[in-house]
């Protein structure tokens, strides 16, 4: 394929053509001869930088500016476009070179989740984790959990990635657990809050107390008993459930008391808190689970009385 004329050194382009002559090498040269040739059509530009990486390819700063303006030419054109083969063709030349440095993997990736190639896009996402160092994989994982989070994702593919995530960093079990109330997966949402509440060195990263998540495993329950099965719920409930559920019982029964007209005496407040204590874990659930609903109802009763 011949080369155009318009692609070829110019008069004004011998003095630096005659500088890298003798030092070809130069980074220094090579990058004022790119400043100077700043405004010249990009198609030249991209031809300097190619002699440059061909003298120099393990500069950084060379590869680094000439993959943004490479990203600059693809801004505007859409990701079925031919110029898209051609910057991911030279991402992976990059690569070679470059596989140690984080940013241009995370350029590399944002561009293959922009052109919606999920298969590609994971595969390189596992390729950058495997290169770069431990101490780097923190600005990887963030970028690859957005990926597995967008629609049209597969849910094995997001599922196993997360499981990896957690591997690395057990901190985000919060955030995996908000991910699969999503996706609609109660089991194994519950048994990740069962194994928090199970676990007397865990810290919420997102403030919450162990009463307020053994809350949401009591109501993950109550609204999807059918889809949990095998759930061992005595170990889940931890220590000092029953005095939490006793200040429950409390509660609602002072508030059935006032919405049903005084029908809760206190004898029978009496006999539930001495029944509190004798039952196990999972039968205090129970007493708790009776005494939502009876709240419930008592609620409907109230307004239904308010119509009338």
């Amino acid at each position: 394929m011949a080369i155009g004329q318009d692609l070829y050194p110019s008069e004004d382009d011998l003095l630096y053509e005659e500088e890298l002559l003798r030092n070809p090498f130069s980074l220094k040269l090579w990058w004022r001869y790119l400043i100077a040739r700043s405004e010249a059509p990009f198609k030249k530009r991209f031809v300097i930088y190619e002699r440059a990486l061909k003298a120099l390819p393990g500069s950084y700063k060379l590869w680094h500016a000439y993959l943004r303006e490479r990203l600059h030419l693809v801004r505007n054109l859409p990701v079925t476009h031919f110029q898209y083969d051609t910057l991911n063709n030279t991402f992976e030349r990059a690569l070679v070179t470059m596989h140690k440095m984080p940013r241009i993997w995370i350029l590399y990736l944002q561009t293959l989740t922009n052109q919606k190639l999920v298969t590609r896009t994971r595969r390189t996402f596992d390729r950058a984790l495997c290169a770069l160092p431990v101490t780097q994989h923190d600005r990887i994982w963030e970028p690859y959990l957005v990926l597995v989070s967008q629609k049209g994702i597969p849910i094995e593919t997001s599922l196993r990635v997360y499981r990896r995530y957690l591997k690395y960093d057990p901190s985000h079990i919060e955030d995996f657990i908000e991910f699969l109330l999503n996706s609609s997966l109660w089991q194994e949402t519950s048994e990740r809050l069962a194994s928090v509440l199970n676990d007397d060195q865990f810290y919420s990263i997102k403030g919450k107390t162990k009463h307020r998540l053994w809350l949401e495993l009591c109501d993950l329950l109550t609204r999807h008993a059918n889809e949990v099965s095998g759930l061992n719920v005595d170990p889940s409930l931890g220590v000092g459930l029953g005095s939490s559920v006793m200040r429950w019982v409390g509660f609602g029964l002072r508030l059935l008391s006032i919405t049903l007209g005084g029908v809760c005496t206190r004898r029978l407040g009496m006999c539930l808190r001495r029944v509190c204590l004798l039952l196990s874990r999972s039968g205090i659930l129970v007493l708790y689970l009776i005494l939502t609903r009876s709240l419930k109802r008592a609620c409907l009763l109230t307004r239904w009385r308010g119509r009338g």
